[in-house]
């Protein structure tokens, strides 16, 4: 049965008799009305519903007791995809504010989106719904965005690219370079080439090593993110209003960098098997892959891709790169490709164009 949100109790707004009691009981603290101006990282919990319900205020040290104290004594009325977001922003502000961590918290805190759309946890199959959610979503996480932490906008990103590919849309663009993958992309260089320059203007000649080192062996964007943060946190350079974060370094852009020595697979000097590898998944677009496109995309946009599928993807944006990505990687795992190579390396060389 669909969760209904009006009259339930969730937080302490919902229960001034629950919040009274734990006033009294001095577990919390009371608590004033929250600022018109309030932001949604203002609160552990966004609810999507018909409209956003925004759920157990963390902006100060008074509201985080209050909430964690109500979500402790409430938690067994609460729906179990409330739980987790809920849990986790609770005890990261408790963290913050230097207050003592509930065992319940630690138990349900689960590292998530604070946004949570219950007609999506339903599997709700209505289409105009999720385009509906999609916009609304994304227009509460852009007016919270510029004062987001980065790993916040990883979240937002990973939730807004799982709705836009139920619907077929495309992630907004400020979010694009957030949407976590395997690979380093392109903006990780120039990131390094920002705190290369600032560095050099300082005089500071032992970290402009560093980073030279940390480019060769950041070979995945994991790794790449652990490097590029430890380094900004030793010489000072978190400030990411002045350089690009590295959640942002190592997800943005499409071509991979800070590969192997010796590994040039995506360059122009690519050898004949990954040439040969490269036309054999786009060839799949058109023939094996057909079935899986059309799940994903119209009919016009399928059309598109079949018609010519390396220009397309070319011309694609990020989010629907990364959707064709995975369809090719799938489409030939577990694949010999041996004999696909050898049919195509003929007496006069590789015939590699189309």
């Amino acid at each position: 049965m669909k969760y209904q949100i009006a009259g339930k109790v969730i937080d302490q707004y919902d229960s001034p008799e629950l919040l009274e009691e734990l006033v009294h009981s001095k577990v919390a603290m009371d608590l004033g009305e929250m600022s018109d101006n309030a932001l949604d990282s203002d609160f552990a919990l966004c609810i999507q519903g018909n409209r956003l319900h925004r759920k157990f205020p963390i902006n100060t040290m008074e509201k985080v007791a209050a909430s964690a104290a109500f979500y402790c004594a409430n938690r067994d009325n609460l729906p179990e995809i409330f739980r987790g977001p809920a849990a986790y922003y609770l005890k990261k502000a408790s963290v913050e504010f230097g207050l003592k961590i509930p065992d319940q918290l630690n138990e349900d805190a689960v590292e998530s989106s604070r946004y949570v759309d219950i007609r999506d946890a339903h599997q709700l199959s209505d289409t105009v719904t999720k385009e509906a959610a999609f916009s609304t979503i994304s227009r509460r996480i852009h007016s919270d965005f510029p004062v987001m932490h980065p790993t916040e906008k990883v979240q937002a990103a990973q939730l807004m690219n799982k709705l836009a590919e139920d619907i077929g849309e495309e992630v907004p663009q400020y979010l694009q370079d957030y949407i976590p993958r395997d690979d380093v992309g392109y903006l990780f260089k120039e990131a390094l080439d920002s705190r290369m320059s600032y560095l050099k203007l300082s005089g500071n000649y032992a970290p402009q090593e560093e980073l030279k080192e940390l480019f060769k062996v950041a070979h995945t964007a994991e790794n790449a993110i652990k490097l590029l943060s430890a380094f900004d946190k030793s010489h000072s350079l978190d400030d990411y209003t002045r350089f690009v974060d590295p959640w942002k370094a190592a997800y943005g852009g499409i071509s991979k960098v800070a590969r192997p020595a010796g590994d040039t697979s995506t360059g122009p000097s690519a050898t004949i098997e990954d040439q040969l590898e490269k036309r054999y998944k786009f060839e799949c677009l058109t023939t094996t892959c057909r079935d899986k496109l059309n799940t994903v995309f119209n009919a016009s946009t399928v059309d598109r891709i079949a018609t010519d599928p390396e220009r397309f993807y070319e011309e694609a944006p990020a989010n629907v790169k990364r959707i064709l990505d995975k369809i090719m990687d799938k489409a030939v795992q577990g694949v010999d490709r041996e004999g696909y190579y050898l049919s195509e390396v003929k007496e006069d060389g590789p015939k590699v164009e189309r």
